[in-house]
């Protein structure tokens, strides 16, 4: 298994799991592809951030980090 696809399972698996302690309700639930690309988050970067401009925010955040 590629590692994104086990981390992907990982993450359902805790959901799972937040869901049977009661932590989490199923009706609050949200698939992955949600969670990783939220859609107010995704329509901004599509109207705002030019892809050279998100880039340039990326390398900035990487070295910021370094």
């Amino acid at each position: 298994m590629n590692p994104v696809a086990r981390v992907e399972k990982q993450v359902e698996v805790a959901l799972d799991d937040l869901v049977v302690t009661g932590t989490l309700q199923t009706k609050n639930r949200m698939d992955l592809d949600s969670l990783v690309n939220p859609a107010c988050e995704s329509q901004q970067l599509d109207r705002d951030i030019r892809p050279r401009k998100f880039t340039r925010l990326v390398i900035d955040a990487i070295a910021w980090e370094i």
